[in-house]
């Protein structure tokens, strides 16, 4: 039977304790203080594209306006087309930059192949001549 320590009779009587909310000057004080906010940054555009996909510009920029002409019909559907549409754009973009990938990653690795398989009869040829 031994008495609780005072540190855990002063948690049990205040609760845990809670960490102050912190506002942005704050972050900035506290995390940032040798070197603050950046002077150079700027905002971007209000209008700039911010998609995946450069090539699906035209088909975001008809799904916005229509968001923007349908504000009440948006919510029943009348922008599904254009939605899907840049769907279907940003995944065939993202399958035509796999196999690009794929395709630079087999090139990559037939030329490691090759070299590994030319450095391996080298030390093949070495040890029969050794032997």
């Amino acid at each position: 039977n031994t008495l609780p320590t005072p540190s855990l009779l002063l948690l049990a009587e205040k609760g845990p304790p809670t960490r102050p909310s912190r506002t942005l000057e704050m972050s900035y004080s506290i995390i940032d203080r040798d070197v603050g906010p950046d002077p150079n940054y700027k905002p971007p555009p209000k209008g700039m594209y911010r998609g995946k996909y450069e090539e699906c510009y035209s088909f975001y920029e008809a799904y916005n306006k229509c968001h923007k002409e349908h504000k009440v019909s948006r919510l029943i559907g009348a922008c599904s087309p254009q939605k899907s549409a840049v769907d279907k754009c940003n995944q065939d973009q993202l399958h035509r930059r796999r196999r690009e990938g794929a395709e630079k990653a087999r090139i990559k690795n037939a030329k490691w192949n090759e070299y590994y398989n030319a450095k391996r009869k080298k030390e093949i040829s070495i040890e029969t001549k050794n032997e």
